[in-house]
């Protein structure tokens, strides 16, 4: 409601222009403002005597007026949507853990343009070049929106176009009102009209910065399902796979806003994951903790998920337009990662042994174990003894017996002097050399 003051400063222009219009006297306008704080007189009154001593050098125009109403309007408690940066949206949401959530650098300048790769238009990126993707576009309650005067306001007249190619396919998207959030700066916010079912409870800090409360008001569920950790994997150095089929049954990717996920740990760490770098499909998570340095030509951000290293993962968060629905996952052990690497030498068919060598020392307390294939072979003297296997290419892991670390992984070619396959001009096509195996074709193809 327009409070007195307000009132107070605007009444004589309201009634001046309604004059002009009306020709009515001061006296009949004037019993329309009651209140004692705007007129003291309503059968005698004077604009110079009202408001000499406050506004003697003010003069007012009908643009004062539609500038008034509009302060006005941007004031009082409102529910909003705002640009988060990811530290800020994790931090009310993480214990244990105050190592700074980045905001994720891509290297492609396309997968953060594409609001289907954020999990149904959740995240934003503020530079339009699509270099990051820097937070999360989530509903905020602001005690007073005043305290916004200094970011950008979105409206509904507000839009923007993206243009990204993808895999070879060019198209350009335009995003209005709202959803233009996705490409602005951070706390960037669009006013709503209804009060959200869940929300962020902006607080101004001292020295003017912005911190949110946790999520408020969300339902929360739990539910049980099978995951694996792996420690070899293309997208970092530690990859969570859900169960795909019990999380479709309760988080529906492709409708279903996923703001944020945690990872939490049996100690009480949580640790905040970002889109296309850790959330880059629903049940699948990966992270760095600074041993994989880059991934699709992307940096890796480690730094928050370090200490994540020999402890226990119980359970997984997400943050989505249902709520937060918190996954109990088997306890699982994060194998610390070493870093190292191994190689094996190509060998002969001939051959029964294979060399070994690390790019260091392996720590004194890694009790190694090989296997070549899934099948333990031993080790001496920095020799594998492999026997006699097929030609082609081998997996060799070297495990620690404690379970302590994290496996090393590595690859050998088993080779042979004479040529497996030979060319067919009648059939046109490669065909196994006498004397060679259907196996030993097939491998060397391979």
């Amino acid at each position: 409601m327009t409070n007195k003051k307000l009132m107070k400063k605007i009444a004589p222009v309201v009634m001046s222009a309604a004059v002009a219009m009306t020709s009515m006297p001061y006296a009949v306008l004037a019993s329309d403002f009651t209140d004692s704080e705007v007129l003291t007189d309503s059968t005698d009154f004077s604009v110079s005597e009202e408001f000499a001593a406050e506004d003697a050098q003010e003069e007012f125009t009908t643009e004062d007026v539609q500038d008034a109403f509009a302060a006005e309007a941007q004031q009082g408690e409102a529910y909003v949507l705002m640009n988060i940066p990811y530290d800020d949206f994790y931090k009310a949401e993480l214990k244990n853990n105050d190592v700074k959530v980045d905001a994720f650098t891509s290297a492609t300048l396309n997968k953060s343009r594409t609001a289907g790769m954020m999990n149904g238009n959740s995240a934003y990126h503020v530079d339009p070049n699509g270099t990051d993707v820097t937070g999360v576009t989530f509903p905020v309650k602001v005690s007073d929106l005043s305290l916004l005067k200094d970011q950008k306001q979105v409206t509904d007249s507000d839009s923007v176009t993206i243009t990204v190619t993808n895999r070879g396919q060019t198209s350009s998207n335009t995003y209005t009102g709202k959803d233009s959030l996705i490409e602005n700066a951070s706390y960037s916010y669009y006013v709503l009209n209804e009060t959200p079912s869940y929300y962020k409870e902006l607080t101004v800090n001292a020295d003017g910065s912005y911190s949110f409360s946790a999520m408020k008001g969300a339902q929360t569920k739990n539910v049980t399902i099978d995951a694996t950790l792996k420690t070899e994997t293309n997208y970092g150095d530690y990859e969570l796979d859900l169960n795909n089929e019990a999380f479709a049954a309760v988080i529906d990717t492709n409708t279903d806003k996923i703001y944020g996920v945690t990872v939490n740990t049996t100690d009480g760490t949580n640790y905040g994951l970002r889109h296309l770098e850790n959330i880059w499909r629903g049940s699948m998570l990966a992270w760095g903790t600074g041993y994989t340095t880059e991934v699709h030509g992307c940096p890796v951000s480690s730094a928050h998920y370090k200490s994540i290293m020999g402890k226990t993962i119980d359970s997984v968060t997400y943050y989505t337009d249902k709520g937060m629905i918190t996954f109990d996952v088997p306890d699982v052990k994060v194998q610390t990662t070493t870093g190292i690497k191994a190689t094996v030498a190509d060998i002969m068919n001939t051959d029964s042994s294979a060399a070994v060598t690390f790019d260091q020392a392996l720590p004194a307390d890694f009790k190694a174990q090989y296997t070549v294939d899934g099948t333990a072979v031993s080790c001496t003297d920095g020799k594998l003894a492999v026997g006699t296997l097929a030609l082609g290419t081998h997996k060799v892991e070297i495990a620690d017996a404690s379970g302590k670390y994290a496996a090393i992984v590595t690859e050998f070619t088993v080779n042979t002097d004479k040529m497996p396959a030979s060319y067919d001009s009648n059939e046109t096509k490669l065909v196994a050399a006498k004397g060679i195996t259907a196996e030993e074709f097939s491998a060397y193809i391979k």
